[in-house]
This record gives structure tokens, C-alpha cells and sequence, in this order.
């Protein structure tokens, strides 16, 4: 048996079927957003949200690197509270900044989605694996990285094989994940999810 990329064939796409999906789809969200005079771009608790999570990374970064916390336990506090300001970066502010979605201004949302590469990452890169294969094959299992990763910590589609009695349990991790819904507006998730 070979690997995943072996056994894969490509994917055609019907030009036929839900041809109307996507143009319904982006009526559907502008209307909610003219309907409920929401704008599709980031409010003030996202600008605030936004304060937090840089702070929440580069305060305990800075302590660190400047010597003002020492203590190894408080350093691996200060790295544990990074890791929690890195995940609301990466999950909703740089991904929104990458879609085009925090703001009008596409000055703001270019440097806001380069916050990525200080923080370890490299934002063309994302923006390849992201927009153009996320989104080309969302949850397809063996093309969405997502969804198959290289290596398979967490099990997200019954067709993963390997790993699969030593993988993580989802549901115990979605726990986490779900601090960003928690923290975040919900009117502001569907421009996330959608650029009109």
C-alpha cells in the first residue's frame, strides 16, 4: 500500500451541480449583514480582541527576554500564556487579515496578516495552504491539510487509518478551540468565512 498522494486521484469538480451554490451562498451572508446593519469587517470588540492577544504574546515575551521573570516556573507560565496569545493570532486575526475581512483598509489587513511571520510563520506560505488548497478542497480528506495532515496527531475524518487508536480524542481538544468562539463576536465569524 502506498502513501496518501499515491492513491489519490485528482478532483474534478461538476461545473453542473450546486453551480448556483456559491453566488446563493454570498446573497445569503450580505443580506444578513444589510439586514441586521452589521458591517462584514472587524468591530470594536474585534479591535479589542486583537489588543489582547498581541499583549497577551509579546507582554511575557518581552519579561523573558529583558530578564524580568527568571523563575523557571514563571517562564513556563509566561510560554504557556504565548501559546494562548499565539492561537488568538493565528486564529482569528491574522486568518481574518488574510481573507481581507478585518478591514476595509487592505493596508491594515496586509500588515496585520503579516503578523504571522513574527510570530513564527510566513504569511504567503499560509496563504497558499489556506486560500488556495483549504478552500479548493475544504474537509476533502487526502487534499485538505487540515483535515489529513503529514502527521496525525488529532483523527478529523473516519477515512484516517494510521494512528488511529494512539490519535487524540477531538472531542477533548475542541474544548480549547472553543475559547476563540467564546472570546470572539459570532456576527464577526461569517466574514471570516466569507469574502464578498
Amino acid at each position: 500500500m502506498g502513501t496518501i498522494t499515491e492513491e489519490l486521484k485528482p478532483i474534478r469538480f461538476s461545473q453542473k451541480v450546486g453551480a448556483d451554490f456559491n453566488g446563493t451562498l454570498k446573497k445569503r451572508v450580505r443580506d444578513y449583514f444589510k439586514d441586521n446593519n452589521i458591517s462584514r469587517f472587524a468591530n470594536a470588540n474585534m479591535v479589542i480582541k486583537t489588543i489582547f492577544m498581541v499583549s497577551l504574546y509579546f507582554t511575557p515575551y518581552f519579561l523573558m527576554i529583558f530578564g524580568v521573570v527568571t523563575n523557571i516556573w514563571l517562564i513556563t507560565l509566561c510560554w504557556a500564556i504565548m501559546g494562548i496569545g499565539l492561537a488568538g493570532i493565528g486564529l482569528s486575526i491574522m486568518h481574518d487579515a488574510n481573507h481581507g475581512a478585518y478591514s476595509q483598509n487592505e493596508k491594515v489587513n496586509f500588515w496585520l496578516g503579516r503578523i504571522l511571520n513574527i510570530v513564527g510563520g510566513f504569511a504567503p506560505t499560509w496563504n497558499i495552504q489556506h486560500n488556495v488548497l483549504h478552500h479548493s478542497y475544504t474537509n476533502v480528506f487526502g487534499h485538505d491539510e487540515d483535515v489529513s495532515p503529514p502527521i496525525p496527531l488529532l483523527r478529523f475524518s473516519p477515512a484516517r487509518q494510521t494512528f488511529k487508536d494512539s490519535s487524540l480524542s477531538i472531542h477533548l481538544c475542541v474544548v480549547f478551540l472553543r475559547i476563540d468562539d467564546i472570546i470572539m463576536d459570532h456576527d464577526q465569524r461569517f466574514s471570516a468565512i466569507v469574502s464578498l
